[in-house]
């Protein structure tokens, strides 16, 4: 991180500042080390990184993911990127990656698809890799992803003596067990995130609209310097009965009897920790209650039966054997949780789901979210929590300021 790189904004005279990247330079070297391990025993010469947050994680690269990047890792040597040149400035700025092979706008017709992957070959020929066993990121399509099909196939046509195979998701496997520094964000982060929270259940009332409640969670969660990023669900009424669909197109203004469904989470050092409580305007109902109930309880048989060397699919079962006995276990059918970290979800990897039989270790995360939306219904509920794998059992990573509670107004 203290070399001199080549410049490629001013013509390549003098050394590039310091990048600024959020851990120290221990905590890349031994990610890279894991990736290189990986490489070895699958006997692969390198690796494609072409997920967005996979850079993030190995070289902390602060460039926005709206066009073509990939970073290159070799078994032997250090990594080489690929970014547009515009983009190469702020690479070199907010990343560990010492030299970045740029790809041009201009001449290529069908834009993002040639010349990428022309700049690519030449990033694999500077580390020997031509004529190699390459690994490439193509397994998790949700994900950001640069490397499409039409970039592949002009890879491979730039390098017909390469053998590009699917990795195995070399780095999403690294990603699913959290060093002391990455748990240290998540911490910090929940403090931000209850303090959140608990602005909007402070200001939720009837006759608001959720716009001004959105507003004054954002404006609080903005304030901490230490954010660098924040998502939130708001929904109210029977909008509250639909996950992950906005509130566009339904009543924006917060009623007598709604439910207002929240799910906020908030990022220090890009590692999320998030929550999703309700509120309730007014008397719940004794069907919301019963529900409510219901969901707590299950929700706290998981956290129990987290610990080492259960399955991720056991967790899952001890969760719906509660729901079950409350009598809702025919309308619930969804995963209990999935990996936390980077870029909110890596339950591709990793989630807590019925039969699944990944043993769950110390240092993974997940985000428990146990809850039923139901149009039928006409609301939703839910809760959830940030659950730590420690080496006897687990924990929750919380600030103690948010109850695990329906939240009356």
């Amino acid at each position: 991180m203290t070399a001199e790189r080549e410049s490629h904004s001013n013509g390549g005279a003098g050394a590039a500042p310091e990048p600024r990247v959020y851990f120290p330079a221990a905590e890349y070297a031994r990610r890279l080390d894991g990736v290189r391990a990986a490489l070895e025993a699958r006997g692969l010469d390198g690796l494609i990184c072409a997920i967005h947050w996979n850079q993030v994680y190995l070289t902390g690269l602060g460039v926005t993911p709206h066009h073509y990047k990939v970073v290159v890792v070799p078994r032997e040597g250090e990594p080489v990127g690929v970014i547009r040149g515009l983009e190469v400035p702020g690479a070199e700025r907010s990343s560990t990656v010492r030299r970045w092979v740029p790809w041009p706008d201009d001449g290529d017709p069908v834009y993002m698809s040639r010349n990428p992957a022309e700049a690519t070959a030449r990033a694999l020929e500077e580390l020997g890799l031509a004529g190699k066993r390459v690994g490439i990121e193509t397994g998790i399509a949700r994900f950001i992803n640069h490397m499409t099909v039409a970039q592949l196939e002009s890879l491979k046509a730039a390098m017909p003596g390469t053998e590009f195979v699917d990795d195995g998701n070399i780095v999403m496997g690294l990603r699913v067990i959290k060093s002391a520094a990455e748990i240290a964000c998540m911490r910090r982060a929940a403090v931000i995130t209850e303090v959140g929270a608990l602005e909007a259940v402070e200001s939720t009332r009837p006759g608001r609209s959720q716009a001004e409640v959105y507003a004054a969670v954002a404006g609080k969660v903005s304030s901490y310097h230490e954010c660098d990023n924040y998502e939130l669900y708001l929904q109210s009424g029977s909008a509250s009965g639909l996950i992950h669909v906005p509130s566009r197109g339904y009543e924006n203004i917060i009623r007598p009897g709604d439910v207002v469904f929240m799910e906020l989470g908030t990022t220090v050092g890009s590692y999320f920790n998030t929550r999703i409580r309700c509120i309730h305007v007014g008397e719940p109902s004794s069907e919301v209650r019963s529900l409510d109930s219901a969901i707590r309880r299950g929700l706290d048989r998981a956290i129990e039966a987290i610990r080492p060397g259960v399955t991720s699919g056991d967790v899952d079962a001890a969760y719906k054997a509660e729901i079950a006995e409350a009598g809702y276990g025919n309308r619930i059918t969804q995963r209990l949780g999935y990996s936390m970290g980077l870029g909110w979800n890596e339950g591709e990897v990793l989630c807590l789901r019925p039969g699944d039989g990944a043993v769950l270790r110390p240092g993974m995360v997940f985000h428990v979210v146990p809850g039923l939306w139901s149009p039928e219904l006409g609301f939703g509920l839910g809760y959830s929590e940030n659950v730590l794998v420690t080496e006897d059992g687990c924990e929750c990573i919380e600030a103690g300021i948010l109850e695990r509670k329906l939240y009356v107004k």
